[in-house]
C-alpha cells in the first residue's frame, strides 16, 4: 500500500541546516515523483514557500494569509507576520 499523504512538522528547525535542506529536497521529490500530497508545518517560511505550491500562514491559530507560494514569497505581509506585526 502506497501512502497518499505525507505530514511533516518542522524539518528545518529540528535538524541541522544542511540536513534540513536535504530533507526539503526529499519532500519535494516524494511529492513530484511519487505523487504524494504533502502537508508541511514549518517555522522557516522562506524554505516552506520555496518548496511548496500553496501556503497558509497562521497567526494565533487562525489563517492570516493564504495563496500561491511564489506570490507569497514577495508579499510584504509575510515578513510582517513572520516578525510579529499585525496583518
Amino acid at each position: 500500500m502506497r501512502p497518499k499523504l505525507l505530514f511533516t512538522i518542522g524539518t528545518s528547525g529540528a535538524i541541522q541546516y544542511t540536513a534540513g535542506i536535504m530533507e526539503a529536497e526529499t519532500i519535494v521529490a516524494i511529492n513530484r515523483d511519487d505523487k504524494v500530497s504533502v502537508i508541511l508545518v514549518e517555522q522557516n517560511s522562506r524554505m516552506a514557500l520555496k518548496v511548496s505550491r500553496r501556503a497558509y500562514a497562521l497567526s494565533t491559530g487562525r489563517i492570516a494569509l493564504e495563496g500561491d507560494s511564489a506570490a507569497l514569497q514577495n508579499d510584504e505581509r509575510v515578513k510582517q507576520l513572520y516578525l510579529g506585526a499585525e496583518v
